[in-house]
């Protein structure tokens, strides 16, 4: 019999129980993970719903996006320009759309494309349009520019246009004529300086233009394009609405009538110009044609404006038939006026009015400023008011071919006024200077201010009372119009001035005391620089008097307003020199700072290191009575006859008379000036009240024996008498 074992013991038991244990725990283990999977399902159940919505919104803004891109196409296509502002004020832009941008002003790629911004309420600027749907939009440049305004910039030169005299038919070879050209301005910039307008095309080289042309012209230089006028104005007051900033004009030529500057508003040129001493050696991007009325092409407004700026631009004005027209006419208050080029201006090239200040004033150039004959005070190419500037590398240069008015007059004097006579009205106005000459009394001649018009045909200066009257001799006024450079305001910085071609290249008629360097006076038909009381360093008067041989001089001090002094201020190694560009003409004085023929007080000149060269009369007349007076300096003159020669601006005479001759006297001598006289025995020296011996009696010259002399005032007048030493 064999044993039983428990079931227990069993080895198959075991396993199955281990088998049936693993079953249990595995049920287990299911049931909680399916209460598990349960409870986040339960969980995850809302958030696959969001994603689900999300999915549907996205789809929808998909919708919407597509169909919103789709409505602009669709106006776009239909517009005939797509995405110049024409095109886009012709649709219906969804609210959506905050910012566009244009390809165009008026066509893909003219320039004029910019960044638009949508606005509340219409802008109070030109620079705007409104879109189909009524949502206004502003331009939203940082540095917007002047086709981006409206300008068309078209403006193109053709060399050889003709007007039939008296008619508005005009021909212009190269052209090629649309309708489109209907109402652009023509201008002919000469000096018959034409302006009109295009009426109608007759034909690819022919148009009707009016006003007629009076006279006539025949195959001159010519300009048409449209007057970008008012894009320039419109460019202005967009960046003065934003509160300042900077305006650009684009390359190419233009036409335009007069615009005005705003408070922090800078026009500028698009391109880097230079501009050297003296001259231009770039070029500037910005030609402007200054066109319209007689109107300033840039002006100030009618009051002072803060903080504008004009730089980089080339103004070229219509020329002298626009009598009035003014290239750059501002009165501003810390404004910045730099690397401009104006030519060709009726008046003044550059101008700054009276209440400007502070300004930075650098690398102008006016060149052909066109102001003869107007009835008017004294101008100048560059012509600034106004103090404390700063004043660089300033080029002034008249369209001159002589002085402006030349006068033949007849002069009485009474109670210290002198009345200068015309035969005809002559248009002389209170401020004008004048240059007077020819007179045998000294005191009509030299340099003046006229201080009374008391008819069309006469004026008046300040004389010395004790004058005689009426003068004789043939005398000519000279009126002083038109200047190189003019400084009427005073405590400025002036450095690197060219002045040329002038009446006179430099004066300064200031009160206040201004620092003046490296002036260069040349080739002017009167005087090279009328100095008033700056201090002048390293100046150069050079080649001037150009009008008459003998009458001008290379430095000379300016009269005060109301007559009653001269100025001169002190001029630190100035040079006077004549000869060079034309032989035949010289300097009367290179530096004329003498005794003022009005009888009133000098302001007396101080001259540091003066050199002159190749003179006429003397190289320096001085009132040596001042302490600050300087030397005479000049070869010895050489006199063949007369009683009283001629001792103005010398300190050495030879008198060699060829018959006996009374010598009684000698003429134009100031105060404290020495004289050595040589002669020989033909020529007697009369004792007697105008010269005084120092023996009491006559003397006959000898040969090999110098006479010297001194020049003694007479009371407070500026007479002299010759006193001889010894």
């Amino acid at each position: 019999m064999v044993a039983r074992r428990p079931l227990s013991e069993a080895p198959e038991f075991a396993a199955v129980l281990a088998a049936g244990e693993a079953a249990v725990q595995a049920k287990a283990d299911a049931e909680a993970a399916a209460g598990t999977a349960t409870s986040v399902a339960a969980e995850l159940e809302p958030l696959a719903t969001a994603v689900l919505d999300a999915e549907t919104a996205a789809q929808g803004a998909t919708t919407a996006k597509n169909a919103a891109e789709g409505l602009v196409s669709a106006a776009l296509a239909a517009a005939e320009d797509k995405g110049t502002r024409a095109a886009w004020s012709a649709t219906n832009i969804p609210s959506v759309f905050q910012t566009i941008s244009t390809s165009g002003y008026y066509a893909h790629g003219d320039g004029g494309g910019a960044l638009y911004r949508r606005v509340g309420a219409e802008p109070s600027h030109a620079c705007k349009f409104q879109s189909a749907d009524g949502a206004w939009w502003e331009l939203s440049e940082p540095y917007p520019n002047d086709r981006q305004a409206g300008a068309k910039v078209d403006a193109v030169n053709y060399p050889a246009a003709t007007i039939a005299n008296g008619t508005g038919n005009m021909t212009v070879p190269g052209a090629s004529f649309t309708s489109e050209d209907v109402g652009k301005k023509v201008i002919i910039p000469n000096t018959f300086g034409y302006i009109g307008t295009i009426t109608a095309v007759t034909g690819d080289t022919t148009a009707t233009v009016s006003p007629a042309a009076s006279p006539g012209v025949a195959g001159v230089d010519c300009w048409i394009g449209t007057d970008d006028s008012a894009a320039l104005q419109a460019l202005i007051d967009y960046v003065d609405a934003r509160g300042g900033g900077r305006a650009s004009l684009t390359s190419g030529a233009r036409i335009a009538d007069d615009v005005t500057l705003a408070d922090r508003v800078a026009l500028i040129g698009d391109t880097d110009c230079s501009i050297g001493n003296p001259g231009i050696v770039g070029r500037t991007a910005s030609i402007v044609i200054s066109a319209g009325s007689d109107a300033p092409y840039v002006i100030g407004s009618d009051e002072t404006v803060y903080g504008a700026s004009l730089r980089k631009l080339h103004v070229i004005g219509a020329g002298p038939g626009r009598p009035d027209q003014i290239g750059v006419d501002v009165a501003c208050f810390n404004g910045r006026y730099e690397d401009l080029s104006i030519s060709r201006t009726g008046q003044q090239g550059f101008r700054t009015k009276d209440g400007a200040a502070n300004a930075e004033i650098r690398r102008i150039q006016a060149n052909f400023a066109f102001m003869g004959g107007v009835p008017e005070e004294i101008k100048a190419a560059v012509d600034i008011d106004g103090a404390d500037h700063n004043i660089e590398r300033v080029q002034g240069y008249c369209s001159n071919t002589g002085m402006s008015k030349s006068l033949t007059v007849t002069a009485t004097q009474s109670a210290g006024v002198a009345t200068y006579t015309s035969a005809a009205p002559h248009g002389i106005v209170v401020g004008d200077i004048v240059f007077m000459y020819g007179a045998n009394q000294a005191d009509y001649n030299d340099i003046k201010y006229v201080t009374a018009v008391p008819s069309s045909t006469t004026f008046q200066t300040i004389i010395a009372s004790g004058a005689a009257s009426p003068a004789t001799g043939t005398i000519t006024c000279d009126v002083i119009r038109e200047v190189g450079v003019l400084m009427r305001g005073g405590n400025n910085w002036i450095n690197e001035i060219n002045a040329e071609q002038s009446d006179v290249g430099f004066v300064d008629l200031a009160v206040d005391i201004s620092r003046v360097n490296a002036v260069r006076a040349m080739r002017n038909f009167g005087h090279g620089m009328i100095t008033g009381e700056g201090q002048y360093g390293n100046c150069y008067a050079l080649d001037n008097g150009l009008a008459r041989d003998n009458t001008y001089d290379g430095f000379v001090g300016v009269p005060g307003s109301a007559g009653t002094l001269i100025a001169g201020g002190t001029l630190i190694n100035p040079v006077a020199r004549c000869g060079t560009y034309d032989p035949t003409k010289r300097h009367r004085y290179g530096f004329n700072y003498s005794a003022s023929s009005e009888g009133a007080p000098l302001r007396r000149a101080k001259l540091v290191h003066p050199r002159s060269y190749d003179h006429q009369t003397g190289a320096i007349r001085q009132n040596a009575f001042s302490p600050q007076g300087v030397a005479f300096v000049s070869a010895v003159r050489r006199i063949s006859s007369g009683a009283t020669p001629n001792a103005e601006g010398t300190t050495r005479l030879l008198l060699e008379h060829a018959s006996a001759t009374d010598v009684t006297s000698f003429t134009g001598g100031v105060a404290g000036q020495e004289l050595v006289v040589y002669g020989n025995s033909n020529v007697t020296l009369k004792h007697g009240t105008s010269l005084k011996l120092n023996t009491g009696a006559d003397k006959v010259m000898a040969a090999n024996r110098s006479y010297v002399f001194d020049a003694w005032p007479i009371g407070t007048s500026y007479a002299v008498v010759w006193v001889e030493r010894g």
